[in-house]
């Protein structure tokens, strides 16, 4: 998770709402909640249409690095950057791989953008799909919770025994995983 995990607040919030006119966020999610309700339709899709139609009414960039410079105001909780060198420096002591993913239903673009993005593996999260003048479509794609597609297999010791275990038990699709989050 991001919003509200590793930054206090939405990733909308920052620069993008204010860059597109939008002063109070409240305004923003109650439009995304009409949206949801008059369509029956997903708050993350409804979300990323209106980026896309709020941007293009203010004559903003929808190019795909606006989106990532827009990650650069993104704010995190405290400590948030110094944890994952502290979590490294303690795998290498004891000699455990680490890897970090992150899986939001924040925009992928945003989170690229961030200080702490180097520090992922991946980045399972939603985002637009693009021409090739990186220009977003306005289509958009929700991969934050295609858990099937990711790779975050346990591989080391006991949990490893665990999955195979759980596989010979329950078989196909069971699929292991080991996450960390809130």
């Amino acid at each position: 998770d991001f919003d509200g995990t590793l930054s206090p607040r939405n990733m909308q919030e920052y620069d993008f709402l204010k860059d597109i006119g939008i002063e109070d966020k409240d305004v923003f999610w109650q439009e995304v909640d009409s949206l949801v309700k008059k369509h029956e339709a997903s708050n993350i899709l409804c979300y990323m249409k209106l980026m896309i139609d709020k941007s293009r009414m203010a004559g903003k960039s929808i190019r795909r690095q606006a989106f990532v410079d827009y990650g650069k105001s993104v704010e995190l909780y405290k400590g948030v950057e110094e944890w994952f060198d502290v979590v490294e420096e303690l795998a290498q002591k004891y000699n455990v791989v680490v890897e970090h993913y992150i899986n939001s239903s924040g925009l992928k673009e945003m989170i690229e953008g961030t200080k702490i993005a180097s520090k992922f593996k991946h980045i399972y999260a939603c985002s637009f799909m693009y021409n090739v003048d990186e220009i977003a479509s306005g289509r958009t794609e929700d991969k934050s919770n295609k858990l099937e597609q990711q790779p975050l297999l346990a591989r080391f010791g006991a949990e490893t025994r665990l999955i195979e275990k759980r596989r010979h038990q329950h078989g196909p699709p069971y699929r292991g995983r080991v996450m960390e989050s809130d």
